[in-house]
């Protein structure tokens, strides 16, 4: 009874400890650079038309997020949840430094009001 009842607990435990892991894993994808890539998705929809997707992509690599706008989507404000907040006229490349350690989130707000987000953690 004594080895069922710990069995069951480990099950327990590991069977979460798993499903956390394999999620994490689908949400960063390392670079050769060492770099972690910050899957970026798109928050809500003001207009009743799709848009093409903007092609926001951004990784981070210590403490250096960089954000690189491919189109002329025209200036894209840029928030991140550490308080920095900036503009970036597209299609450019824009570098945050963020000084502490921990979990964040960046999000752009395009010209039309549509918000695009990715979290991210600085280690």
């Amino acid at each position: 009874m004594k080895k069922l009842q710990i069995l069951i607990l480990s099950v327990c435990l590991f069977v979460p400890a798993v499903f956390c892991l394999a999620e994490s894993m689908d949400k960063t994808e390392k670079t050769q650079e060492g770099e972690t890539v910050v899957v970026i998705k798109k928050k809500n929809n003001n207009s009743s038309l799709d848009k093409d997707d903007p092609c926001i992509t951004a990784s981070i690599s210590g403490h250096t997020l960089t954000m690189n706008f491919a189109q002329n989507i025209g200036s894209v404000q840029v928030e991140i949840s550490d308080g920095q907040s900036f503009m970036v006229v597209t299609p450019d490349t824009a570098q945050a430094y963020i000084t502490n350690s921990g979990s964040y989130t960046v999000t752009f707000t395009l010209p039309g009001g549509d918000e695009y987000y990715g979290n991210f953690v600085v280690n």
